[in-house]
């Protein structure tokens, strides 16, 4: 077969830039999907009833009407998950043109934009070197940070209060340690 047209091998495996595909499809070199709005959707057929799940990427690079000048909120590439068995999916995660992500919202209007319906640890950020966690989350209005299994070990409640080491400060600035600074800006130690 000749490597640069499109190869069947005897299992069935189509090889476009190659004559041995791996897999059902295999394309050696670029592949481009010059559709408006494409999707490359994933899906697995069942044999329970013919249940599938389907997730898939999304793109849209087209100006609204298709006229006019480009909006970053119109360039966008979404991935979407399957969430039931009958093809059902949602979106998890939108990347705009402009380099902003969301998470939890199709319409980021930060760098990084987490909007999660719940609230603790599980729906902040994690970060992990070795064995060692670091959460930063929001809580009750609260951002909270704490490294592993430790208490909170920075609070910023809804007030603008700050607790090193205690999880509801009374003063503009409060320690595990009792130091504080009160709001007339009189530090007092422990």
């Amino acid at each position: 077969g000749d490597p640069e047209g499109i190869f069947v091998n005897a299992n069935g495996n189509v090889g476009i830039g190659t004559n041995s595909p791996g897999a059902k499809l295999e394309v050696e070199g670029n592949l481009r999907l010059d559709i408006d709005n494409a999707r490359l959707i994933f899906a697995s057929a069942s044999s329970n009833f013919g249940l599938r799940n389907i997730s898939e990427i999304r793109t849209n690079v087209n100006p609204p009407n298709g006229a006019g000048t480009l909006d970053p909120a119109d360039r966008f590439m979404s991935f979407r998950v399957a969430t039931t068995h009958n093809g059902g999916n949602a979106e998890i995660m939108r990347m705009r043109g402009d380099g902003r992500v969301g998470m939890g919202t199709t319409n980021p209007d930060a760098l990084l934009h987490l909007n999660v319906a719940n609230q603790g640890e599980t729906t902040g950020i994690k970060i992990t070197t070795g064995t060692v966690n670091s959460l930063i989350y929001h809580e009750n209005g609260d951002l909270i940070i704490r490294k592993a299994a430790r208490a909170n070990q920075l609070v910023l409640d809804e007030t603008g209060r700050i607790g090193m080491g205690i999880n509801n400060p009374a003063h503009p600035l409060e320690m595990a340690s009792g130091a504080r600074v009160t709001s007339g800006g009189v530090w007092t130690n422990a």
